[in-house]
C-alpha cells in the first residue's frame, strides 16, 4: 500500500469518526427536546386537569375568581405553547440535520467501499460504516420523520 492511499485511508476514516460524531450529538439533542417535549405535555395534562377540578368544586359565589384562574391558565397555556413550537422547530432542524448526515455517510461509505460486492472483509467495513446511519433513520423513523 502506498504512502498516499494510507494517508487517503487515514483522512477518510477521520472523517467519517468526524461525521459519526455529529450525528451522535444531533441524535442526543434531538432525544433530550423529544424529553422536554413530554416534560411540557405532562404539565399542560396537568395543569387541564387541575383546571377541571377547580371548575367541579367551584360556587357561584367564586365566578370571579375563577375567571381570574382561567386567564392566568391560559397565559401559563400560552408560554407551554409557545415553548413547544421553539421546541418543535429546533427539533425539526436537528431531525433535518440528521438526515442530511446520514446521507453523508452512507454516500461517503458507498463511494470509499464500491467494491464491497466482491469483498466480503470490505463488505464487513461498509456495514460497519453504515451503523450510525441505520441508528439515525431509526431514530428519525420512531419519531416520525
Amino acid at each position: 500500500m502506498s504512502d498516499y492511499t494510507a494517508t487517503r485511508l487515514i483522512e477518510q476514516a477521520a472523517r467519517i469518526a468526524e461525521l459519526e460524531r455529529g450525528l451522535e450529538a444531533a441524535t442526543e439533542i434531538i432525544n433530550s427536546h423529544c424529553q422536554h417535549i413530554a416534560e411540557l405535555e405532562a404539565e399542560n395534562n396537568r395543569l387541564e386537569r387541575a383546571w377541571l377540578a377547580l371548575q367541579k368544586r367551584a360556587s357561584a359565589d367564586r365566578v370571579v375568581e375563577l375567571e381570574a384562574l382561567c386567564e392566568a391558565e391560559q397565559a401559563s397555556n400560552h408560554r407551554l405553547s409557545a415553548k413547544e413550537l421553539e421546541l418543535e422547530l429546533e427539533n425539526k432542524a436537528l431531525r433535518e440535520v440528521t438526515l442530511e448526515l446520514a446521507n453523508d455517510v452512507e454516500a461517503y461509505a458507498d463511494a470509499e467501499r464500491c467494491d464491497r460486492f466482491a469483498y466480503p472483509h470490505i463488505m464487513a467495513k461498509w456495514e460497519s460504516d453504515m451503523e450510525p446511519v441505520r441508528k439515525a433513520r431509526a431514530l428519525l423513523q420512531e419519531q416520525g420523520e
